[in-house]
């Protein structure tokens, strides 16, 4: 039996903000099983993910920048990093809690988005790391004071990434709160398995373990519904594992033009995890990328998952890699908008709560 190796580097990056000179600092962590993931104190961002494919060659399987300082002054994309404190859309920017009203940053049409102006992945996270001979651990921690970008309540939030034997990456959020406030953390990074972004992802396979959507307005702010996949309006949605020829969900290619992502062809989506009580962390998506062998599988522990098929990335070809269908993000979230929206998952937590959330994913070969 081949024994799998794990080990872990650092690099201190020079960084100076607004408030104190720190460094941000460059984590690598690799796996002698054919996996490497380079992580940033800043964001408490996945820079680079990089796994074998079919023929044992090691290659990115995600997009970002390759340089932390590119990423800094170039990113508005959200590429790899921890978003908080709410994740996706907040309608009008409008956060109300016990009948107080808190105007957020609008930065998305008449939307917040993301956390507003300077939300959690612009933050330069303190960390430190927990090794094994099983796993290797990076944990980021941040205090989100009470009032930043107008959210209530002071928010100690701890991000921790598990790279284990089994190549599988964990990311583990926990958040508390001195005060009642909404919470929605993810991580957005951008996957494209082909191997160093060699081709769109058309020809992705997209398995969802999802029976229900969010209908979305022109604006991508859900309507309320939840429509099952199956209703014939939107047979484009149905994205389940139908028949044994299906096993590995539908090409990204086929439905990508049906689907109108707010104004631009693609998902921007949100849709509802199927959960039976006895799940710890149930399945949201298997990714496939025939070609290279490689296999995404991602397990959560959250309602929903966004699908977004990068449709606001750049139309021409010369801004490559940075282009439109180029990548898939699969977020793990609660509902977008869900705190006006009584019948969704509360998004609430109180003083006396602790918010967790799990995602797993698992990078296999097949073929």
């Amino acid at each position: 039996i081949k024994m799998v190796v794990l080990s872990i580097s650092t690099e201190l990056l020079e960084y100076s903000d607004k408030v104190n000179d720190n460094y941000v600092i460059k984590y690598v962590l690799k796996s002698s099983k054919g996996v490497e993931v380079t992580l940033l104190s800043y964001g408490a961002t996945i820079l680079s993910l990089k796994t074998v494919n079919k023929f044992n060659e090691l290659e990115e399987i995600t997009l970002n920048y390759n340089t932390f300082d590119e990423y800094k002054e170039l990113s508005k994309r959200f590429f790899g990093c921890t978003v908080g404190r709410f994740a996706n859309r907040i309608k009008n920017g409008l956060l109300t809690i016990d009948n107080q009203n808190y105007q957020l940053h609008i930065n998305n049409g008449n939307h917040s988005l993301h956390g507003g102006k300077e939300g959690f992945d612009k933050k330069n996270w303190q960390s430190h790391v927990d090794i094994t001979t099983d796993y290797i651990k990076v944990i980021f921690t941040y205090i989100s004071a009470d009032g930043e970008e107008n959210y209530p309540g002071e928010l100690n939030v701890k991000v921790t990434y598990t790279l284990d034997k089994n190549n599988d990456l964990s990311i583990n959020y926990e958040a508390t709160t001195n005060k009642k406030t909404a919470v929605n953390l993810t991580n957005h990074t951008y996957w494209n398995l082909s191997g160093n972004l060699k081709d769109k992802i058309y020809d992705h396979r997209l398995l969802l373990s999802c029976d229900y959507y969010l209908p979305v307005d022109d604006t991508l702010i859900p309507t309320g519904e939840l429509r099952s996949v199956s209703d014939h309006r939107s047979p484009e949605f149905n994205l389940l594992s139908t028949n044994s020829t299906n096993q590995l969900g539908k090409k990204l290619g086929d439905v990508i033009p049906l689907i109108n992502g707010g104004g631009k062809p693609g998902f921007d989506h949100c849709f509802v995890v199927n959960r039976e009580e006895y799940e710890v962390l149930p399945h949201v998506a298997t990714l496939t990328d025939i070609k290279s062998g490689r296999q995404l599988i991602l397990h959560a522990t959250q309602p929903g998952v966004q699908v977004y098929t990068a449709n606001w990335l750049s139309e021409n070809s010369d801004h490559y890699p940075f282009i439109q269908h180029n990548a898939v993000c699969l977020e793990t979230q609660h509902f977008p908008d869900a705190i006006n929206h009584p019948n969704f998952p509360t998004v609430l937590l109180s003083p006396n709560e602790v918010y967790r959330h799990t995602s797993r994913f698992s990078f296999r070969l097949i073929g």
